[in-house]
């Protein structure tokens, strides 16, 4: 199972984590790995401020720490990255993942979505 993990600290994004392997297929031939891996590579070569952030990287496992404000261009691509890639996967395939997030991003996630609703 791949979990992921969202953290807010003093309402803002700190941290996205990804661990683990969904357990479809073997390694290398796992199609809910290959579809976390496309939307989180897609969304981290989106961010223009390498600076800003602190990417740690190992077999199975990945981990981005944002460092302080950034651009805005960056929250919208980090927003897009969280909101529609991942948890578009997580909530199409939830046999596969676990997803937990701090009671912030959880009500920043729910205002979000009230809030295209009435656009």
């Amino acid at each position: 199972m791949i979990e992921v993990l969202i953290s807010y600290t003093l309402n803002r994004l700190s941290k996205i984590s990804l661990k683990g392997h969904a357990g479809y297929d073997i390694e290398g031939y796992d199609i809910y790995c290959a579809a976390v891996s496309t939307v989180w590579q897609g969304g981290l070569i989106c961010l223009d401020d390498p600076d800003g952030y602190e990417l740690k990287m190992k077999k199975g496992d990945s981990q981005l720490v944002i460092k302080g404000e950034r651009s805005d261009h960056d929250k919208v691509a980090r927003s897009s990255l969280v909101e529609i890639s991942i948890f578009g996967v997580v909530s199409n395939f939830p046999f596969h993942f676990s997803c937990k997030a701090s009671a912030f991003s959880a009500f920043v996630m729910v205002e979000s979505i009230l809030s295209k609703k009435h656009i």
